[in-house]
């Protein structure tokens, strides 16, 4: 009859090493932990040396609440179970620590998309539809819900300008000179209907009124209770690409103030040149060539400026579409 083989009792040494393994394993789990919310501070902050420290810094408060409910217990349990309890606390660190990695990760995330479309709304806004003040909700908008209203605010104060000097431009008969033949009828009644001295000063009111329009933005975003990392990253952004930016708001004037001059100049070119010049069956026909050259550059002028006109304002009716279906896409 056999007997049953004795079975061998874990020595001390064999849980104490087994214990060190977990508290190895738990001390790489903490440490690739903290290597992720290095990573996300790195993503979500504009300074990520200051984003380290702060996480850093609330990580290190955590881990001491922990470490005094550890203290605290540490005399009513077993000495064998303190491993455990050592394991539970690096573990319960490491959470903490991954869940605060995904969190600024989400945030940067969402941070990065609104920065996108705050830097394209800025380069050319155009007729479209405006989301109203009502739509613009917590529920649907999150934390970004100030810096959607804050953008939507920009947007209208933005169309507003525009139809305002759309409507100046209109009292001063803006049309007559973008329509070829009321052109070239002032040029034989020697009168257009066109005020080009108050255009030119339209021009300018809102050239200057665009670019007051930029600083009064940004100290909109700087006096704003928009959460700080999405402040900064949203200064930050403005402060990078202002300049580009401008230039593209002031893309539409800067074609018009180009068509007026080119008016102006060829209204003064053929009350200069009455004399070399006869009109029939539609056609002007002057007696030298030079002025004939000069006369047909200034068409080629007119014909590129409608040209470029045109193809900006489908341009920036494409892309405010597509603005606005990315602004409704922060819902989340």
């Amino acid at each position: 009859m056999s007997t049953p083989e004795s079975v061998e009792r874990p020595t001390r040494q064999t849980e104490k090493q087994s214990g060190a393994k977990f508290i190895i394993y738990s001390l790489v789990i903490l440490i690739l932990s903290v290597a992720f919310l290095v990573f996300a501070c790195a993503r979500y902050y504009i300074e990520p040396s200051l984003g380290i420290v702060d996480q850093i810094a609330s990580l290190t408060a955590y881990a001491f609440w922990i470490a005094l409910g550890c203290v605290l217990i540490w005399r009513s349990i077993a000495r064998k179970e303190r491993l455990v309890v050592i394991c539970f606390a690096l573990i319960a660190i490491s959470v903490i620590a991954t869940y605060k990695s995904i969190k600024l990760l989400g945030e940067a995330s969402r941070a990065k998309n609104a920065i996108k479309e705050f830097s394209a709304i800025l380069n050319d806004v155009n007729e479209g539809r405006q989301i109203s003040n009502e739509e613009i909700t917590e529920a649907q908008y999150g934390e970004l819900t100030g810096f959607v209203a804050l953008m939507n605010d920009y947007i209208h104060d933005v169309q507003v300008d525009g139809e305002k000097m759309n409507k100046e431009l209109e009292d001063c008969n803006y049309a007559s000179i973008t329509n070829p033949k009321t052109l070239f009828q002032s040029v034989l009644s020697s009168q257009c209907p066109f005020n080009f001295e108050r255009s030119e000063i339209i021009l300018r009111q809102y050239e200057e009124i665009i670019r007051n329009r930029f600083d009064e933005f940004e100290t909109r975003i700087r006096t704003s209770n928009l959460p700080e990392g999405l402040k900064e990253r949203a200064l930050s952004n403005f402060n990078k690409t202002k300049a580009e930016n401008l230039k593209g708001s002031l893309d539409a004037i800067n074609l018009i103030k180009s068509y007026v001059s080119e008016a102006k100049s060829f209204l003064a070119f053929m009350k200069e040149k009455q004399a070399d010049w006869t009109y029939e069956n539609g056609q002007f026909y002057f007696q030298s060539y030079e002025n004939t050259d000069i006369f047909n550059s200034h068409i080629r002028n007119f014909q590129r400026l409608t040209k470029e006109m045109a193809s900006l304002q489908e341009r920036v009716n494409t892309e405010f579409v597509q603005k606005q279906k990315e602004l409704e896409q922060l819902k989340n």
